[in-house]
């Protein structure tokens, strides 16, 4: 008996085949398509993320610096395109009420002041920081560590545009922040904006910010004298004062790190108040302030210290400025002709100067001058005048 066996023709197989075909190089196609999107997805959110941290580390770091700050100690230290180093107070204990920031896994050394023992030159600069100990109010080391961001090039790449956002806190060794970090075209890392009241500009210019660099700010923008407020601080080159700076501007150019096709690239330009700096950090106030003085005077006729005739104070800092109470917000100098009693104001001048002068050239030859000095606080409390009597101008 026969019997038929069931089966696919040659051509039917073939037909099978090329369908199958067509079906896999689909579906191979989709999830290709799939697997792109995935990986560029990725990368966009990688991406995304280091944009966000380096820009909210930096952003977080600038927004408490003077936080926790001895009232002698700057809250602004140096700040340049590529370099900006603040004073703030974090912390790893629960216990300090003026930090900012806890982070019980900090290391020892970054949450107090940097002793001068230990300066060092702040990172892409030749500034070496700090001068002198910062010192609380009770004659113990402050609490408000030293904070530098700074960019750099990347030394595991090749590239000479790659750079790398740092972070170092006192003389502790740095953290890497972001990598794959690039420049905007014709903009620099870091923007200033510059209180224009503490710069030589006519007054009718002062109602607005100025923007450093520029060509009205030009150079490094540095604490040249070690105390927070000081008058003297002019900066390197004259141009503004690390206590004027109101907000700092970020500038990046943050990539994927692939190049060619594959390279994804996002800029961010954002903007971060400083509300702190320039403001006198309070520590107590009530009690007289002591000056314990000597005040001198020295007359001297015009064309010798001074182009016109005139007489120049000096006296010590008092001892409520930089231990005691440390609340000496400025000192007033008086002036009479005897024999009036009366005292008449001349002029103020801020603490936390290095040393202390004032010119008086508003005087007449041949008369005599009573000269004196007071230190007043936040009260405003005055202390005891220390006087200086009968001088002539020559």
């Amino acid at each position: 008996m026969n019997s038929k066996r069931a089966g696919f023709t040659l051509v039917e197989v073939m037909i099978a085949m090329v369908v199958l075909g067509f079906v896999m190089g689909a579906a191979i196609s989709v999830f290709r398509s799939q697997s792109t999107n995935f990986r560029v997805g990725g990368q966009r959110l990688e991406l995304e993320q280091n944009l966000r941290y380096a820009a909210g580390t930096l952003d977080r770091v600038l927004r408490t610096a003077g936080a926790g700050t001895t009232s002698s100690q700057p809250m602004v230290v140096y700040a340049d395109t590529m370099t900006v180093a603040v004073n703030a107070d974090y912390t790893d204990s629960v216990t300090p009420t003026n930090a900012v920031y806890f982070n019980p896994d900090a290391p020892p050394g970054s949450f107090t002041a940097l002793p001068v023992g230990s300066a060092y030159t702040l990172p892409n600069t030749t500034f070496t920081y700090p001068s002198m100990t910062y010192l609380d109010i009770n004659g113990t080391p402050g609490a408000a560590e030293t904070i530098v961001i700074y960019f750099r090039a990347d030394s595991s790449t090749t590239d000479p545009n790659d750079y790398v956002m740092m972070m170092r806190v006192n003389a502790l060794p740095a953290e890497l922040i972001a990598r794959n970090i690039y420049k905007i075209p014709n903009t620099p890392f870091l923007r200033y904006f510059v209180h224009q009241t503490t710069l030589a500009v006519p007054p009718a210019t002062r109602d607005s910010n100025i923007v450093c660099p520029s060509a009205a700010c030009v150079g490094s923008i540095r604490h040249t004298v070690a105390l927070h407020n000081s008058a003297a601080d002019t900066n390197g080159t004259g141009s503004a004062l690390a206590d004027s700076i109101k907000a700092i501007q970020i500038n990046i150019r943050v990539t994927n790190g692939l190049t060619g096709a594959d390279q994804r690239f996002r800029d961010l330009t954002s903007a971060s108040r400083l509300p702190n700096n320039g403001l006198i950090q309070l520590r107590t106030c009530g009690a007289v302030p002591l000056l314990a003085g000597p005040l001198t005077v020295v007359s001297s006729p015009a064309g010798g210290l001074w182009p016109q005739s005139g007489d120049t104070l000096r006296w010590p800092a008092s001892a409520d400025e930089a231990g005691g109470e440390r609340d000496i917000q400025n000192y007033n100098i008086y002036r009479r002709i005897p024999p009036a009693v009366t005292w008449d104001i001349v002029s103020s001048i801020p603490a936390n100067q290095p040393s202390y002068t004032y010119f008086d050239g508003n005087v007449v030859v041949g008369t005599i001058y009573d000269y004196a000095v007071g230190a007043s606080d936040c009260t405003p409390n005055e202390s005891p005048l220390i006087i200086r009597t009968t001088v002539a101008p020559l």
